[in-house]
């Protein structure tokens, strides 16, 4: 017997912002960087992704939207609570990296990495990701 209730859940029109997300945390791991998501930092606040380095310290956050292609990013990026997220974050003295699209997935992870030059380049062996790892 078919519920009702499947009749109120939509499939998504386009794709989600935990998709880009996703894809993003995966082709990071995938290219041995040391990535968490979901960080809690304080409170109720989260953070969508952040890089480590070998010792777990914190070295980029990234901050995951799903906007429109070719979005006016900077234009979106003044509104009042978007301001005031932006302006937090930036207060941990860590680079800031935008992920707006998932066509955008290869470019910011070419960003990562130029942020982050001087804490990989003697990283030794780096292990890569294995998706059959998670549990």
């Amino acid at each position: 017997m078919e519920s009702n209730n499947s009749m109120i859940i939509s499939y998504p029109k386009k794709e989600t912002e935990f998709e880009v997300q996703a894809k993003l945390y995966c082709k990071l791991k995938k290219q041995g960087f040391n990535v968490r998501g979901n960080v809690k930092i304080y409170g109720k606040c989260h953070l969508d992704l952040v890089v480590f380095d070998n010792d777990n310290t914190a070295k980029c956050i990234i901050e995951v939207k799903n906007w429109k292609l070719n979005s006016n990013i900077e234009k979106k990026l003044m509104k009042p609570s978007r301001k005031a997220q932006k302006e937090k974050y930036l207060k941990y003295n860590l680079p800031l990296i935008y992920c707006t699209h998932s066509a955008y997935i290869d470019k910011k992870i070419d960003e990562i990495k130029k942020n982050l030059l001087d804490d990989f380049v003697n990283i030794p062996n780096i292990t890569p990701y294995d998706p059959e790892d998670i549990n």
